[in-house]
This record gives C-alpha cells, sequence and structure tokens, in this order.
C-alpha cells in the first residue's frame, strides 16, 4: 500500500481546535455578549488551508494510487478531476481555490456547467474572509465586493459580531464571533465532505474517507 501524508486532515483537526476554543472562551468562561473570541480568526483561516490542502491530497493521492499498480483504485473521473484542478492551477483565475474545487466537482459529477450549490458558495464567502485576515490592506472607504458580499449574508443570518457590526467595527472585530467561527468549521468540513460524496467508491478515494468520516473530525 502506498505511503500517503493527510495534510487536510491535520488542518481540519487544527480548525476544529479552534473552534473548540472560541465556543469555550464565549460560552463558557466570558459569557457577555459583548465578548469578541478571537480565536474565530483562526478558525477562518484555517478552515480555508483544510480546504485548500484537501485539493492537493485529492489530486496527490490520485497520482500515487495511479502509479502504485494498483489498476481498481483510481476511476476516470477522478483522473478528469485531477486535470481540470491542473487546469486551473495553471491559469490566471484570481479565486483559485473556489475554482479548483468547482473544476473537481463538475468533473466528478460529469456535468460540465452545473450551477454553482451551497458548498461552493459557502466555500466562496470562507475564502473570502481568510484572504482578507490573511492579506489585509490597508483601510479604504470600502471592502472589497467579494468580502462585503460575503458579509452581507452572514449577518443576515446572524454569524458576525453583532454588537461590532452595529458600531461598524474592523473587519477583524466584526469576524470574532464563536458563531462564524462553528460556521467556518463547519463549511471547510461539509465542502470536503461534499466532494468525497459524489467521488467514485474506489480506493484512492477510501483512503481520505477513513480520515474526514472519523467521528472526531
Amino acid at each position: 500500500m502506498p505511503s500517503l501524508e493527510f495534510n487536510s486532515a491535520d488542518l481540519l483537526r487544527i480548525t476544529r481546535a479552534a473552534n473548540r476554543r472560541a465556543a469555550e472562551y464565549y460560552f463558557g468562561a466570558h459569557p457577555d455578549l459583548s465578548t469578541l473570541t478571537p480565536d474565530a480568526l483562526v478558525t477562518i483561516a484555517f478552515a480555508a488551508a483544510a480546504v485548500q490542502a484537501f485539493t492537493n491530497d485529492l489530486t496527490d493521492h490520485v497520482q500515487i494510487w495511479s502509479t502504485a499498480k494498483w489498476p481498481a483504485a483510481t476511476a476516470p473521473a477522478l483522473i478528469a478531476a485531477v486535470q481540470a484542478v491542473f487546469a486551473v492551477g495553471a491559469g490566471r483565475e484570481p479565486q483559485q481555490l473556489t475554482g479548483k474545487y468547482r473544476a473537481a466537482v463538475r468533473a466528478l459529477s460529469r456535468k460540465s456547467k452545473t450551477p454553482d450549490g451551497r458548498a461552493v458558495q459557502e466555500l466562496q464567502r470562507l475564502v473570502a474572509l481568510s484572504d482578507a485576515i490573511m492579506h489585509p490592506k490597508a483601510p479604504r472607504p470600502a471592502l472589497p465586493r467579494r468580502v462585503s458580499a460575503a458579509l452581507v449574508d452572514l449577518r443576515r443570518r446572524g454569524l458576525t459580531a453583532l454588537l461590532a457590526s452595529r458600531s461598524k467595527a474592523s473587519l477583524f472585530i466584526e469576524l470574532q464571533s464563536p458563531h462564524l467561527s462553528e460556521w467556518a468549521f463547519v463549511t471547510a468540513r461539509n465542502v470536503i465532505l461534499a466532494m468525497l460524496d459524489i467521488a467514485p467508491d474506489v480506493e484512492s478515494v477510501r483512503s481520505l474517507n477513513q480520515h474526514f468520516r472519523d467521528a472526531a473530525m
């Protein structure tokens, strides 16, 4: 059996741990509704990193199993998904993570014009927030459009720090919500599982399923 690493699984565990700290801090030691949760920023950043690593893990695993003399370990749909991911990576699409995920899903489902489902839409919001955290810029009169669009939806759902958004505080303050932290972790896990759900039941996918469907995840 090939030797495999699961960087995405490790990153998702870190995401889960940060989310747990955010919840314990907010609902445990500091139940005051005005208290912010800095660990939410960690959860958001690592949630996006986990999905990014998963697209890499999937392509790596398919390639490894393809060269390991295990003829039933991969499938044509998986090969097509890997090729689609590489094509996006070689291009100049600004939102490469979302593009890679979308391309892989369409290849696995064999529907080249499938409209974006909820998983892709949630991933777009997660990536927008993660990029805002990891690549901060000097304050501007208005946030980038995709960040603003993500915030509009997340505010409507009551996930951002309510008091911070009312006071027009900085983005980093508004993101320090335990509810947003939970959303980021669940989004990353759901996005990964959504791809595994439509992947063929072959050995290269089973090895990933064993990790991501673990109750500890």
